[in-house]
């Protein structure tokens, strides 16, 4: 599954989150090994009702062993979460837990970031003073035969 495969099928999965609560969504998501992923971030929006003990919580863990989480509570919020990965990653399974209680889970949005790999190209001014030492080498070697 693409990366924009992945959101699209989150958006649908989480349509059909509203009517759980607890509700758990996994997804696998892949990225070329030319432009592995390197980070994600995870954010919630949603409103709580004013009951005691009201809140909203979305814990999220990576198959590469990170975790994600955010959470609302009448008292304290951490409404998004990121991290970087120690090494890129080009598949990854996510599990979303998310927790519901007198609260309206508006979206949960996840990113995960690609960084392209890059391959060292020498520089124009490197390759040309190559090729003047090489003249010079050949040059020199020239005038000691003669």
């Amino acid at each position: 599954m693409t990366l924009r495969d992945a959101e699209a099928a989150a958006k649908l999965a989480f349509r059909e989150l509203l009517l759980l609560d607890p509700a758990t969504i996994a997804f696998t998501i892949t990225a070329p090994s030319s432009d592995p992923m390197t980070d994600a971030s995870l954010a919630i929006t949603g409103s709580l009702f004013s009951f005691s003990g009201a809140s909203l919580a979305n814990t999220e863990t990576l198959s590469n062993g990170d975790s994600l989480s955010a959470s609302m509570t009448q008292t304290s919020s951490k409404l998004s979460d990121s991290t970087n990965f120690s090494s890129a990653a080009t598949s990854l399974t996510v599990t979303d837990n998310f927790s519901v209680s007198a609260a309206f889970l508006e979206s949960a949005t996840n990113q995960f970031s690609e960084t392209p790999v890059s391959t060292g190209v020498p520089e124009p001014s490197s390759l040309a003073l190559l090729g003047v030492g090489l003249s010079a080498l050949a040059l020199a070697r020239r005038r000691k035969v003669s």
